[in-house]
């Protein structure tokens, strides 16, 4: 499973996932940006309804994200990060 920075913006509207190398060196081989209309969240994850491209709809784990916003994760719980996630929701 790669492990992801996550950016939320709710004043946009949008996610950003970077996805990281396999390696230690925490270079991004990959940038998704993103809207949402529904999230899902689950103990260990969240699955959103992205407004672009079903191919997208995966689930993102908690364990996967290593920064948040530009920060170590830290002690950054799931229940934070889910409420940044609903009030990033596009309706």
């Amino acid at each position: 499973m790669a492990k992801v920075n996550l950016s939320i913006n709710a004043t946009t509207k949008v996610v950003k996932i970077e996805f990281l190398t396999n390696d230690s060196s925490g270079t991004v081989e990959g940038t998704h940006y993103f809207s949402f209309s529904y999230l899902n969240d689950e103990p260990d994850g969240w699955v959103f309804n992205r407004m672009y491209g079903d191919r997208f709809n995966r689930k993102l784990f908690f364990s996967q994200i290593v920064n948040l916003n530009g920060s170590a994760i830290g002690a950054t719980t799931h229940a934070d990060i889910t409420a940044l996630l609903l009030a990033a929701i596009s309706v």
